[in-house]
């Protein structure tokens, strides 16, 4: 992945996520601001060292930055010795980037529209009523200062510059040489020395001019302001400064300033920008990345760490569901009726005259009527029309009931999760509601599978009752004694009112009468072999239940996630980021 796509992908992800935060009501005005705004000037830097590779005799840029009330405008006619740059005493008059060409031609720059993407570039006189997006370039003609673009910024500290703050960085990252102009008032704020500790590790060179400094302060101020530097850590020879002397009433142009001081402000920039090192400049870049790279890819992180958490969690859920199935079901001397019926269809393979003959044959045979077989099996068992059919199938109760615990102890852990985590509080509170919302389709989703399930599985019993049948027609005397034992009508006629819908599959289990034939099949020398085909029918069921049922519950629950809202995600991959990592450690080494 290119770099520059990366960080244009973050960008775009930051301001989603903060737009979002912003609606929400938080406390924190501008989310991510500062992160925003590192990443918009390595974007901008980026797109620089393009235009350095593709025009490399491009004049030098100059770009000319400060708080309010500054007097950026002033010093910007100061410089091109004539008043270009509009000059007004009210605050944030200037909000847009104005490019003037000194000794060169607006058509020498044919990349600026590229650069500035997403901007249009106007004539000057349409700015004023221009969205905060745009841009202007014209020639100014000559100048005290050599061939190169002179811009005039907006400020990046008043009420309103969070609209152009893009358009401060954009051009300061567009800048060969950097000139910082504040006011005697202003040098000491938090967000001037926020702007140099941001633009310093790009590696522009960058001077500074102390403004309207009265004479009294004249040695004063520029003390102050070293020693604010050696502070910060910065070497103060890395800042060239000088000072402007306040003078009330100047006009556009700046006339009335004493010119000594004007002409050691034009000599210093003259100096610094006669000739850019466009190579350091990828060297600083790449090095501005990795100074931030953490710092931007930290809640990217905290989300795919919220992510894997998830996929850890669904796991060990599921895991315990199918514990849960195992202990409570197949393990379950009582609950467990799979085998049951295995040995039920074992019956009817073994074609006894009561359950192939007719209706009428059954009730001479038995000293009861089948229907009165119906009644007392449902008086026998406590069992109510209710409790018929499929709502009496203890495998499907019990599967379904573990989902829905397994779904409210996830959604209760992703709830707690939201309120420990303030990292990903957003991202686990989605995965919260998302999991409130979809839980009763899933369960519903789950209660057709488990149905389906159970009608697949059908012929994995089938098969066992063949199994056991033809291991006993190896054994014709234990086939004779069942085909021949009272037990075993007594059974069969308990299977019939099973199937004729009298009693429930777990009235078959615990019939006295089915039990008994267990307990005679077991106790001969089939019963080694009944174990075995039985250990096997649980093996097939549980991984049948686990790979169908659970697994599918599973990626419905992974998929949960695409049910927050896109615009509070960073939805970043991992393997991006590694991507990411690994381009710009080849830039980094390439420079």
């Amino acid at each position: 992945m290119r770099m520059l796509d990366f960080i244009e992908r973050l960008i775009a992800r930051y301001r989603s996520v903060g737009g979002e935060i912003s609606r929400g009501g938080t406390e924190q005005a501008l989310p991510y601001e500062g992160t925003l705004a590192s990443l918009t000037l390595a974007e901008a830097a980026l797109r620089k060292l393009r235009v350095n590779r593709e025009y490399p005799d491009h004049n030098p840029q100059i770009a000319v930055i400060g708080p309010t009330q500054a007097g950026k405008s002033t010093v910007v006619n100061l410089l091109l010795e004539k008043p270009l740059a509009g000059v007004s005493a009210l605050a944030g008059f200037t909000v847009h980037p104005q490019g003037f060409c000194i000794d060169s031609r607006t058509e020498e720059y044919p990349w600026l529209p590229d650069f500035f993407t997403g901007y249009r570039q106007l004539p000057p006189a349409e700015l004023p009523n221009a969205p905060y997006r745009a841009f202007s370039l014209s020639e100014a003609g000559g100048a005290p200062l050599p061939p190169s673009v002179l811009w005039d910024t907006p400020d990046f500290d008043s009420v309103d510059a969070s609209g152009y703050r893009d358009a401060v960085l954009r051009t300061a990252a567009l800048a060969d040489l950097l000139l910082l102009v504040v006011s005697k008032d202003k040098y000491a704020d938090q967000r001037v020395w926020e702007t140099l500790e941001l633009l310093i590790p790009l590696g522009r060179p960058l001077a500074v001019c102390i403004n309207k400094v009265d004479e009294a302060s004249r040695e004063v101020i520029p003390d102050s302001f070293r020693r604010h530097l050696t502070e910060k850590g910065i070497p103060a020879e890395r800042l060239p400064l000088c000072t402007l002397p306040y003078r009330k009433g100047l006009d556009p142009s700046g006339r009335g300033i004493d010119s000594d001081a004007v002409d050691r402000l034009r000599a210093l920039m003259t100096g610094l920008a006669s000739t850019p090192d466009r190579e350091q400049q990828a060297r600083h870049l790449y090095r501005f990345i990795r100074l931030h790279w953490e710092e931007w890819l930290t809640p990217i992180r905290a989300e795919q760490a919220a992510e894997a958490r998830w996929e850890e969690m669904v796991r060990q859920a599921l895991e315990k569901a199918l514990a849960d199935y195992r202990r409570d079901y197949l393990d379950h001397p009582q609950n467990y009726e799979t085998f049951q019926q295995a040995i039920a269809e074992l019956l009817t393979l073994l074609e006894i005259p009561l359950l192939a003959d007719s209706l009428n044959r059954m009730r001479r045979v038995i000293t009861w009527p089948l229907r009165q077989v119906i009644g007392a099996g449902k008086s026998l068992f406590g069992k109510g029309e209710e409790h018929g059919g499929k709502g009496s199938n203890q495998e499907q109760q019990l599967l379904n009931q573990i989902a829905h615990h397994t779904l409210v102890h996830l959604a209760e852990e992703a709830l707690d999760l939201g309120e420990t985590e303030p990292e990903q509080s957003a991202w686990w509170k989605g995965i919260a509601h998302a999991l409130r919302e979809e839980r009763p389709h899933i369960e519903q989703r789950f209660a057709r599978a488990v149905e389906n399930y159970q009608a697949r599985f059908q012929p994995e019993i089938e098969r066992s009752a063949r199994r056991l049948y033809e291991q006993l027609q190896q054994q014709p005397a234990i086939l004779n004694t069942l085909r021949t034992a009272r037990v075993t009508t007594d059974a069969a006629a308990v299977v019939l009112a099973v199937k004729s819908g009298g009693l429930s599959v777990h009235d078959l289990v615990v019939a006295p009468a089915m039990l008994s034939l267990s307990s005679m099949l077991a106790e001969s020398t089939l019963g080694h072999y009944m174990d075995r085909v039985a250990a096997e029918l649980k093996q097939r069921q549980q991984e049948m239940v686990e790979k169908e049922l659970l697994a599918s519950l599973g990626l419905e629950l992974a998929a949960l996630e695409r049910h927050i809202d896109p615009a509070r995600r960073f939805h970043i991959p991992e393997a991006e980021v590694t991507a990411a990592e690994q381009e710009l450690e080849r830039l980094a080494h390439d420079h």
